[in-house]
């Protein structure tokens, strides 16, 4: 079953149990969501197959994947060469916050390959604080 509205697309699942909430083409999302989306893109796009992200709606994502890590969500899972990868995303702004670092000290404990996802811009500062606040194991990257 499939409803649209102006602004959204929802999709039953076939089941019956759930669904999926789609915003048209036209309506911009928040910078988060557009960047997590062209990163998903990106992954499927170059390969990966078994994928799941957060806050969007995708065909091809794998909600099997949970992206519960402790007692909180990351914004993507993956899959590549028989390894996972857990990424949480953030935006310019989100990468000067103190709640981003302890949201990431909460996660890391509970995931095996965590990824920061930071505009390129901010990588080197990220690793900065990152190693101020030893948090050693997570690993930086660009999302652009």
């Amino acid at each position: 079953m499939r409803i649209e509205t102006d602004f959204f697309v929802i999709i039953a699942d076939p089941d019956g149990r759930g669904f999926n909430v789609r915003l048209q083409q036209h309506i911009k999302a928040a910078p988060h969501n557009q960047a997590l989306i062209r990163y998903v893109k990106k992954l499927y796009d170059s390969g990966v197959e078994r994928i799941n992200a957060d806050q969007i709606s995708l065909d091809f994502l794998d909600r099997s994947l949970s992206l519960i890590r402790g007692n909180r969500r990351v914004d993507i899972v993956y899959i590549k060469n028989n390894r996972i990868v857990e990424c949480e995303l953030k935006t310019d702004y989100e990468c000067g916050l103190d709640r981003t670092y302890k949201q990431l000290k909460e996660q890391q404990p509970h995931c095996e390959n965590l990824t920061l996802l930071v505009p390129l811009n901010r990588v080197e500062d990220v690793r900065k604080i990152l190693k101020l606040k030893k948090l050693y194991k997570i690993n930086v990257d660009t999302y652009e």
